[in-house]
């Protein structure tokens, strides 16, 4: 498998956790429904970074997989700690 068909194809949980780091059973399930690639994860990663630094340009936006992921991680980490174990 390439490294531009592997970013076409589905992530799979592990590349998911291996991407976004430390994150519950329920948020991955929601990525791997939207079969998102590791592409649109790694992107949408990207945006929650610099969005957490104030480093978002104006211009560009997310769109599609990688928007729903965004919104997946969002939720996630507006979740008391508690909550993210269950």
């Amino acid at each position: 498998m390439t490294a531009s068909s592997r970013s076409q194809s589905p992530a799979t949980a592990s590349a998911i956790r291996a991407i976004v780091g430390p994150l519950d059973d329920r948020a991955v399930l929601e990525i791997l429904a939207l079969g998102a690639s590791e592409a649109e994860v790694l992107q949408a990663c990207a945006w929650r970074d610099a969005q957490a630094s104030r480093a978002v340009p104006g211009e560009f936006e997310l769109h599609g997989a990688a928007a729903r992921v965004f919104e997946v991680l969002e939720r996630q980490e507006s979740l008391p700690p508690e909550a993210d174990r269950a």
